[in-house]
């Protein structure tokens, strides 16, 4: 570091011996204040100035004051020469803004080690300035480039923001469409989404009791506009000295894009693309939630199977029967409500969950509606079909599978009873033992033909006799046990 010192004294002897003792600086001087002021300000780049108190035109107090009273001066430091016997001058000078005195006559030892304390200490300063300022360039170019939006607010109360300190960058404001002035006025919290204001509350509440040291949600910004722009927020706590102690940092990354993608692909997981209905899918997970909570009351499903599509698609073609579809979700939307939800199964299968009903009687006047709607709407297409019903009760089997297939055997028996209209159908106990029946038929012949300790299965071919000719004329073949 190079150091300029400049030495105003009015005595030209003591202005040589300084300079002399200094020589391994750049010295300068001056014979009075009015001088060393010019000199000042044509020297911006002086570092100390030894100041004599007692000079012709300007002396040294007022050489301090017009020094103090100028901000062009902020790294320079002066060392006042006094006399033993000027004490009173001594603390004078000092509290104008000298950081050191020297004392007439002058020692040389004193006036070097002087002098080179006050060089280090400049010297440090501009060590720590200059740390400082590549501190302050990191961080501005990391507030200003980052591809993340930066919030830093520093406050006295977490519930107040009249005087807050609010720092927010460029992308901060462009994922949120508002300046910072508009969470200074109203706090951040105020733009969040009010399906999300909850947890997010819950959050903060936890940061500001020193629970958590930050938190991490996704959550949706309300832009002027009234859009919705999905964030991922991390806010932490930071730590800071001065009477704002509730400073903190959020940072947000724009989502929206992958939110959306996220959103379509579970619309389209659980809705019928056709009719916008909910699909199967949807569905079994809501039946096995309800079979975990044992929600509400009697339930049942309702199967409405429209036969006759393939003979309408034949005739009118596969366009008319993608409008026929949409033209019955509408029709039997009408009578859903939130206790009795439509969804559509399949091509031609469409279903009602009946989360709440009283007893069979409304069931039978339920689906009876079902049967007037359908055949009043879309007489002159002339579908036909068959209505399954499922009663859900304790004893009812608990997977959705199960009771899908039960429906199937519903619907079928139904549409096998007229071909011109809709007939309904409940699944009954006859059912259900023909169903055990053939499961405990397959699960036998299952374990026949691959359990080798049962036995096997084989054929036997018996002769038929033909008595009158006495001759055999064909076999019966039998499935016999060994």
């Amino acid at each position: 570091m190079s150091v300029k010192i400049l030495v105003a004294d009015d005595s030209a002897l003591d202005r040589l011996i300084i300079t002399n003792m200094l020589s391994c600086y750049t010295v300068i001087t001056a014979c009075d204040g009015v001088e060393a002021m010019r000199i000042l300000d044509e020297n911006s780049d002086v570092n100390i100035l030894i100041l004599d108190i007692k000079m012709p035109n300007m002396d040294g107090f007022e050489v301090l004051e017009a020094i103090k009273a100028n901000n062009r001066y902020p790294r320079l430091r002066t060392l006042l020469l006094t006399n033993y016997d000027e004490q009173d001058d001594e603390i004078k000078g000092l509290k104008l803004g000298a950081v050191d005195y020297i004392r007439k006559p002058i020692q040389m030892d004193t006036l070097i080690a002087r002098v080179n304390v006050h060089v280090e200490l400049l010297q440090i300063q501009e060590t720590l300035e200059q740390r400082l300022n590549d501190q302050e360039l990191t961080f501005d170019m990391i507030f200003r480039q980052a591809p993340v939006g930066i919030l830093i607010i520093r406050s006295s109360d977490p519930d107040n923001f009249e005087d807050a300190v609010v720092i927010a960058n460029q992308v901060f404001e462009q994922i949120t469409g508002r300046p910072k002035e508009d969470f200074l006025k109203r706090g951040w919290m105020s733009f969040i989404h009010p399906d999300d204001l909850p947890k997010s509350i819950v959050n903060y509440k936890k940061l500001l009791a020193g629970e958590t040291e930050y938190y991490s949600m996704e959550e949706r910004y309300i832009k002027p506009d009234r859009s919705v722009v999905w964030v991922n927020a991390t806010v932490a706590a930071l730590q800071t000295s001065g009477d704002r102690k509730y400073s903190h940092i959020c940072i947000l990354k724009d989502v929206t894009e992958r939110k959306n993608y996220e959103i379509s692909l579970e619309y389209n997981n659980e809705h019928d693309l056709l009719t916008g209905l909910y699909n199967r899918n949807y569905l079994e997970r809501l039946l096995e939630t309800d079979f975990v909570s044992r929600a509400g009351g009697k339930k049942a499903l309702v199967i409405i199977e429209v036969s006759s599509i393939g003979s309408i698609t034949r005739s009118y073609g596969y366009n008319y029967t993608q409008k026929l579809f949409c033209a019955i979700a509408d029709a039997l939307g009408q009578l859903a409500t939130d206790s009795r939800r439509l969804f559509r199964l399949y091509e031609k299968r469409f279903a009602f969950y009946l989360s709440d009903c009283k007893d069979k009687a409304e069931i039978t006047e339920f689906s009876e509606s079902i049967v007037n709607l359908l055949d009043t709407t879309f007489k002159l297409d002339r579908i036909s079909g068959g209505i399954g019903i499922v009663e859900i009760d304790d004893d009812s089997p608990r997977s959705p599978d199960q009771l899908f297939k039960h429906l199937l055997i519903a619907s079928e028996k139904a549409t096998n009873t007229s071909a011109s209209s809709f007939n309904t159908c409940f699944y009954d106990s006859y059912m259900d033992s023909q169903v055990n029946r053939e499961d405990k038929i397959v699960s036998a012949l299952s374990n026949i033909v691959y359990d080798d300790d049962d036995g096997g299965l084989f054929l036997q071919f018996q002769p038929i006799l033909d008595l009158k000719e006495n001759r055999i004329r064909s076999f019966e073949a039998l499935a016999r046990l060994q």
